[in-house]
């Protein structure tokens, strides 16, 4: 017996790609600006002990 619950009826297969792929570049995006503040943050402790 299979009850269909609200989730279920309403669930949009293109809505949920197209919103898993924007998380993506919203994580890409992040990851980026991460390593560019690690690198800053790499060069002035460079600066500071050389």
């Amino acid at each position: 017996v299979v009850f269909t619950t609200l989730r279920i009826e309403n669930f949009a297969s293109e809505v949920s790609k197209a919103g898993l792929r924007e998380n993506l570049n919203i994580l890409e995006e992040h990851r980026a600006e991460a390593h560019l503040k690690t690198l800053y943050y790499q060069r002035a402790v460079a600066r500071l002990y050389n």
